[in-house]
């Protein structure tokens, strides 16, 4: 296992020489990835855990979070080659999740309408492979969510960007945030299949659904028009109604309504299918973990901060989910590159 790990080591520092293009005259990856870590391991702000912060502001701020983005994608094609996920269906989620800020809110930074969550978030939309039937659970890209920002322009970029590294996609799961009709006629015209869940509000659905019986279940032609570009576009799409179903879980029923473009989807699979999506929001907890805080309001560095953390998520999830905890794998690591051996008490040995 140490030599896995030292591999590891070599991998994170080619990861970080990536991102930001550095040469044999550049601070060594190293000496970055001692900062990050021991952000990581210690729950803390890379401003106050080393004095080599300046430094490494000074690289994130020269570079251009596309290099993040295609430094994590070139790890991305490496890993897919490892366990073959470029040759197997995938079921992808897509889900939001915000970093909370304190001050003043500009740029980059959405406001919250709670104080309690802060006064304003970093936001960034991020899409993972969420099937049962692979290992790897891993969060494919993430990119930033500005204000404003076109939610199925920013999907159909994600696509894009990873559909080289995956198989043929066999569905991708949405929560409510998602349910839009632009969002909606995007994926109908790329032909892309989506189950995506409908909230359920005063209305036709709430009156469709009060209309049904226990455990009743119907499917029905959703049409919908799109204004876009001073012109109307006309499209539809399946809406299926499931009326007080029993979950076992917490032993309640409950009304479920989802919008989908697969034909003959089987109604009595749409729940668990879509449960498989809550395996992203699982994710996001665990990255949590790795909490590497800081200071600085720049989106650059806070996409970085971010992708780095979801870059020894994947790592740890495809190579060392069964023999440590992600925070274990974080301070193993930490240890590593602050003394170059592994430390007893690491629980390696």
């Amino acid at each position: 296992m140490a030599h896995e790990l030292q591999h590891t080591v070599k991998t994170i520092n080619h990861y970080v020489t990536t991102c930001f293009g550095l040469d044999d005259k550049s601070i060594s990856p190293s000496v970055i990835n001692q900062v990050l870590l021991s952000a990581c391991a210690y729950n803390t702000y890379v401003e106050t855990i080393s004095d080599k912060a300046d430094s490494l502001y000074r690289y994130i701020h020269k570079s251009d979070c596309s290099q993040f983005t295609f430094s994590y994608l070139h790890f991305l094609r490496q890993v897919s080659k490892k366990i073959n996920l470029h040759d197997k269906k995938v079921v992808l989620a897509f889900d939001y999740t915000t970093e909370t800020f304190w001050g003043d809110v500009q740029g980059s930074i959405v406001g919250t309408e709670s104080s309690e969550k802060g006064t304003g978030a970093f936001k960034f939309l991020t899409c993972s492979q969420v099937s049962g039937k692979l290992h790897a659970k891993i969060p494919l890209i993430s990119v930033p969510a500005g204000l404003g920002h076109d939610k199925a322009h920013l999907i159909t970029y994600c696509i894009s960007l990873i559909k080289d590294y995956i198989g043929d996609i066999e569905l991708i799961l949405f929560d409510r945030e998602f349910y839009v009709k632009n969002v909606m006629m995007t994926l109908n015209h790329l032909k892309l299949p989506y189950l995506i869940f409908v909230p359920k509000k005063e209305g036709m659905i709430q009156d469709t659904l009060s209309s049904l019986y226990t455990g009743e279940m119907i499917t029905t032609v959703h049409k919908f028009d799109v204004n876009k570009h001073k012109t109307v576009y006309h499209d539809e799409t399946t809406m299926a109604f499931l009326k007080a179903i029993f979950d076992a879980g917490t032993g309640n029923h409950f009304d479920w309504c989802f919008v989908t473009n697969v034909r003959e989807f089987d109604v009595n699979k749409m729940i668990p299918t879509y449960k498989c999506r809550w395996r992203i929001e699982t994710g996001f907890r665990v990255q949590d973990e790795a909490g590497l805080k800081s200071k600085t309001i720049e989106i650059n560095a806070r996409y970085f901060f971010f992708l780095y953390e979801q870059f020894l998520q994947s790592i740890w999830y495809v190579f060392y989910k069964k023999t440590y905890s992600f925070k274990q794998f974080i301070i193993i690591l930490h240890n590593l590159m602050e003394e170059g051996s592994l430390l007893d008490g690491s629980k390696v040995h």
